[in-house]
């Protein structure tokens, strides 16, 4: 029987990271979302609002992605970019995704 692992489209073993220019947004994005479906499984009323915060900052990510994609690549493109406007709310997106594991984050 497969496992859940076995029928996501996307995981973070998959996200190319290159020491040079860094985790590549789009698939980092996929990645991130297929890991919201996890909570389902644990079928916990509990996790609901920890899914629903994990796609709250992935949706943040997605939305400034979307908005400027030529300059948004990668997770250290798109953070330096927002950085230079007014808004940083991918930013805070990306970095509250950092959160849920640390000190041994699965993002960096």
């Amino acid at each position: 029987m497969p496992s859940y692992f076995d029928k996501i489209n996307a995981s973070f073993v998959d996200v190319p990271v290159g020491a040079d220019k860094g985790v590549s947004t789009p698939e980092f994005l996929d990645a991130a979302h297929e890991l919201t479906g996890l909570f389902d499984l644990l079928g916990s009323v509990a996790f609901g609002t920890v899914q629903s915060d994990l796609r709250n900052n992935i949706k943040k990510i997605r939305t400034r992605y979307e908005a400027a994609k030529a300059e948004s690549g990668t997770l250290q493109d798109l953070v330096r970019a927002e950085l230079k406007s007014k808004a940083h709310t991918a930013t805070e997106g990306l970095l509250w995704l950092t959160r849920y594991d640390y000190p041994n984050s699965w993002l960096f």
